[in-house]
């Protein structure tokens, strides 16, 4: 659950970094505001660098999280715990044995939350990594002066590509990752 309690503060961060992209240059008439515009834009390159550091460490709790699950999936005891599961699934008649079809229904739903929830985060947190751009371009940056404008090009190379959460470098966290079934 830490994990998306910290995907959650990342998407946070992202629309707060988005709300602040688009107020840019609303105050560009006034000409004692020039550097102040700078510094915010040179700002928003410091915040976003630091969001991409939370990035970075939640695909290494990721990481983590999912070695402790996977890492033994070879492991024999684990094939027959996942055997011995769905066999049970498998032969439960609810009318008799109501007790171990609860039992194991919950931890289905448990389990497929445990893999959902940080899908959907990783999703919405791509989405909100997208919109940056459109955040920055639907800003009143035609007001700003050129070296404002210069370090806005800047910014929009640095967010030109999506930051995708990986989980162990082998699949990405979001919900076309979710659905797909092998």
């Amino acid at each position: 659950m830490f994990v998306i309690y910290l995907l959650i503060v990342a998407g946070a961060h992202l629309d707060i970094l988005a709300m602040r992209l688009s107020k840019l240059g609303e105050s560009a008439q006034d000409p004692t505001n020039i550097r102040s515009h700078e510094h915010d834009l040179i700002q928003s390159i410091d915040v976003h660098n630091e969001i991409l550091t939370l990035f970075s460490d939640i695909i290494l709790i990721i990481l983590e999280c999912f070695n402790v699950i996977f890492v033994g999936s070879s492991n024999p005891s684990n094939e027959r715990f996942r055997f011995h599961f769905f066999f049970q699934i498998a032969i439960i008649k609810p009318s008799e044995d109501i007790v171990n079809l609860i039992f194991y229904l919950s931890f289905t739903i448990v389990i497929t939350l445990e893999i959902f929830l940080p899908c959907y985060f990783g999703t919405e947190n791509i989405i909100r990594s997208n919109y940056l751009t459109t955040a920055v371009y639907s800003s009143n940056w035609t007001a700003l002066s050129n070296p404002s404008k210069k370090i806005m090009v800047t910014l929009m190379e640095g967010l030109r590509k999506p930051k995708i959460l990986l989980s162990g470098k082998l699949f990405s966290l979001t919900l076309s990752t979710f659905l797909v079934v092998n």
